[in-house]
């Protein structure tokens, strides 16, 4: 039992720069999936208006996707340089989303 609390105690200490003091800086939107995401981004990327509004809107109606909004605080658990992307969550809730790693401070 001491070695999974301390092997908790390093993972939660090593992730703790992921975590803290990150908010969003403009208004995005963010997606569970990562691929439905960076699809979604590329019709906006591509000029693609209605296939950006149509994706974007399913994404909301079916709870895959959210908005976020400029300042909302939120924790970083991952980030994926070569892709551009940080995977994040509002604090108090479990479900992660991607979004682009411009729109996050």
């Amino acid at each position: 039992m001491k070695k999974i609390l301390l092997s908790l105690a390093l993972v939660t200490a090593a992730n703790s720069a992921l975590a803290v003091g990150h908010k969003i800086v403009a208004e995005s939107f963010a997606c569970q999936s990562k691929d439905f995401y960076s699809k979604t981004a590329l019709y906006a990327a591509q000029g693609d208006r209605d296939a950006f509004v149509k994706s974007l809107g399913a994404g909301i109606l079916t709870g895959e996707c959210i908005m976020l909004e400029p300042g909302q605080k939120i924790f970083i658990s991952d980030t994926e340089l070569l892709s551009g992307l940080v995977r994040l969550r509002k604090p108090g809730e479990t479900v992660e989303y991607w979004t682009d790693v411009s729109m996050t401070e």
